[in-house]
């Protein structure tokens, strides 16, 4: 049987998700559990580590999951960590 070789190039990663290792979040469950999660942004937009998913960080405090809120971000080092809180949609990563 006859192998073929596959390249596939990963050079373009705009749509894959990227840890923000400068801060983290902090969720509320509806059941009133406290979390804190890694940040990950995904073409400009920040979304929390949930399991084996993601959840969009929305600018009113509300996540893409019913179940879920996010009261605070917290710097986990010294770097700068800067994002935009639009009237509407999710939160933004800025560029340093």
């Amino acid at each position: 049987m006859k192998k073929t070789k596959v390249t596939v190039q990963v050079a373009n990663t705009k749509g894959c998700f990227g840890k923000v290792d400068a801060a983290a979040v902090i969720l509320r469950a509806s059941n009133g559990v406290i979390t804190q999660r890694d940040i990950y942004q995904r073409a400009g937009q920040l979304y929390a580590k949930v399991g084996s998913g993601f959840v969009g960080l929305c600018s009113n405090g509300f996540t893409t999951s019913p179940a879920q809120k996010w009261e605070d971000i917290v710097p986990l080092t010294n770097e700068p960590f800067t994002y935009v809180k639009p009237a509407v949609g999710y939160l933004e990563l800025c560029d340093a």
